[in-house]
């Protein structure tokens, strides 16, 4: 219901009210009078009732909308850490490898493999037929 409605019902109470003062205590008019205003009263109470509760949903929405676009980007910030871990994983035990089986080539110049953690590497990588 608009304000413009409320305003004119609340009037309209006003002087329902004002005009059952005129009248006789317990007669047909006043009690007709008193029905009256009784169910302007309630329509636009149940009228604020229904605002407030619209109201209510709208902000419920809003703060369920809220909630959840919180829990994707908590999810995708998840994610991302689960690829990047994944990929350290991966990436960091390969690079020292490498840098492992770079640093014993370098001190292997003679061409023979003399150092026995050089051997293992380089094992691992060619393969031999085994006896």
């Amino acid at each position: 219901m608009t304000e413009e409605v409320r305003n004119q019902m609340s009037e309209e109470i006003s002087s329902s009210l004002e005009k059952l003062q005129g009248l006789e205590l317990g007669s047909k008019e006043y009690l007709t009078a008193v029905e009256a205003i009784g169910k302007l009263y309630e329509a636009g109470t149940r009228d604020l009732v229904e605002d407030a509760k619209y109201d209510e949903m709208i902000a419920r929405r809003e703060m369920d909308e809220e909630h959840h676009q919180q829990d994707l980007e908590e999810k995708r910030k998840d994610r991302k850490w689960r690829l990047l871990e994944a990929a350290a994983s991966l990436i960091l035990p390969l690079g020292v490898y490498i840098w492992a089986f770079g640093t014993g080539m370098e001190f292997e110049e003679t061409g023979t493999i003399s150092s026995p953690w050089v051997r293992q590497l380089v094992d691992g990588i060619k393969p031999t037929k085994k006896k």
